[in-house]
């Protein structure tokens, strides 16, 4: 019972609220006819929450590597099915910190979102040695700030709407980082 609120906000999606919240600031989305996925929700509790938001049911998709709903596509987002331009809006929460090649997951993300729509990130900055190189094994570099996915959609960011770098406001506390960006293609 102590830890009863801990639990129950695992499946809640009350991560999710920081990076589909601001949505509702955005003028542009039609939720009745806007394409949402959702990378790695965990549970249905992050897909009941995006449907609070106005989304259709029969717009809302959702990807992830282990999956007890139906709800969830089971697949990698590393190289999904999903056509080019599928979605007008692309929530990826902290599953960045997961992958062993987050910068494949971004040119995924790319790929799969629309010309205009919108791609919102969140990942957890976790403190670590700053200066040190920030590698495991030469091979997985470790994400730990909102400039790195910047850099590497440099070319596609037609407006940044949120950008809340945790390593930048505090690199002493592990705080989680939030970017939502319109891409341009």
């Amino acid at each position: 019972l102590k830890n009863l609120r801990g639990t129950y906000r695992k499946f809640d999606g009350s991560k999710t609220v920081s990076i589909v919240y601001p949505f509702k600031s955005i003028d542009f989305i039609n939720y009745e006819t806007s394409k949402i996925l959702s990378v790695g929700p965990r549970n249905e509790g992050e897909l009941f929450l995006i449907r609070s938001l106005g989304f259709k049911w029969k717009n809302i998709s959702s990807i992830d590597l282990i999956s007890y709903s139906n709800l969830t596509e089971l697949g990698d987002i590393h190289k999904s099915r999903y056509l080019d331009d599928s979605f007008d809006v692309t929530v990826c929460g902290w599953v960045l910190s997961y992958s062993n090649n987050y910068e494949k997951t971004l040119e995924e993300l790319l790929r799969i979102t629309k010309n205009k729509g919108l791609i919102s990130i969140g990942f957890s900055y976790i403190p670590r040695e700053v200066d040190k190189v920030r590698e495991y094994d030469d091979k997985t570099i470790i994400l730990d700030s909102t400039e790195q996915i910047l850099k590497k959609y440099e070319n596609n960011i037609e407006h940044i709407y949120f950008n809340f770098d945790a390593r930048k406001s505090d690199p002493n506390q592990k705080r989680h980082s939030i970017l939502i960006i319109r891409v341009k293609k």
